[in-house]
């Protein structure tokens, strides 16, 4: 993260980008189509933690048991990964030097880093790492990022009623609640298996009654189970899902960018 002062922030809009800084940004629109570049994305999460994630490929297993993979920063072709990210409504900047790389650094949102400069300037975020799925499903985390309580197997008690409140107290997959039948238990329950490496986190959690609970499979049920649980967690977002994902980028850059005004008022 740099400390290189900076102007004020518009944070209305987090795709709007401070008119000091525009003539940086006009220029950080066209990659080179024979250099290589690497894919990385600073957005914040709803807790305000922020976060760097990559475009990453499988390199490995951290152990015989296959629970956790390890992965490592793939190389793009510059041009085709800032027109796919374009074409999905979720704008990049492509970052070449270390001046460019301050400004990626202050806007947030995907960058499409030089090689040269990555290696340069983020050679810590190279290095392959184990790794667990996102708890949306989609990519990848590190679990040296991870907190504590995404690590542990049994959720709190809070994170426990949290899941129960957002589910409505009722089971996701065939909508029987306590409220109408005394003898049903609900449980909350693990979308990506713990044993496969998913995480105790409120995306991951589905609430399931004990009927619906039994009979999933003794031990890491198919993919199809995992994809459609996630289909039945609420979203704060509706639409298609190219659409959900370009407000939820929005959402994570507009996060990202209230932490870098905080920061920098310190």
């Amino acid at each position: 993260m740099t400390t290189e002062p900076t102007p004020a922030l518009q944070i209305d809009d987090p795709l709007t980008v401070p008119a000091s800084l525009l003539p940086d940004v006009l220029e950080m629109v066209q990659a080179n189509r024979d250099g290589d570049y690497y894919q990385f994305t600073l957005g914040a999460e709803l807790d305000g933690s922020m976060y760097c994630s990559a475009f990453t490929h499988w390199v490995g297993w951290t152990d015989d048991t296959m629970r956790y993979e390890i992965r490592e920063p793939s190389l793009v072709v510059g041009v085709a990964a800032f027109e796919q990210l374009y074409y999905i409504d979720q704008p990049a900047l492509v970052v070449e030097g270390a001046r460019q790389f301050a400004v990626w650094n202050v806007l947030g949102g995907h960058g499409i880093v030089e090689r040269a400069t990555a290696e340069e300037l983020m050679q810590d975020r190279l290095v392959p790492a184990a790794c667990s799925q996102a708890p949306t499903g989609s990519g990848f985390v590190v679990r040296s990022g991870c907190s504590s309580q995404e690590l542990q197997y049994a959720p709190t008690a809070k994170l426990r009623m949290e899941v129960l409140t957002r589910d409505g107290f009722r089971c996701r997959a065939c909508g029987r609640s306590p409220n109408d039948h005394v003898d049903l238990e609900l449980h909350v329950h693990h979308i990506r298996p713990w044993g496969m490496g998913g995480l105790t986190h409120p995306l991951n959690l589905i609430t399931l009654c004990n009927t619906c609970h039994r009979g999933l499979p003794a031990r890491n049920g198919p993919d199809h189970y995992v994809r459609a649980f996630h289909d039945l967690v609420p979203r704060n977002t509706a639409g298609p899902e190219v659409e959900r994902g370009a407000i939820q980028y929005r959402d994570a850059v507009l996060r990202y960018r209230e932490c870098v005004v905080r920061r920098l008022a310190e």
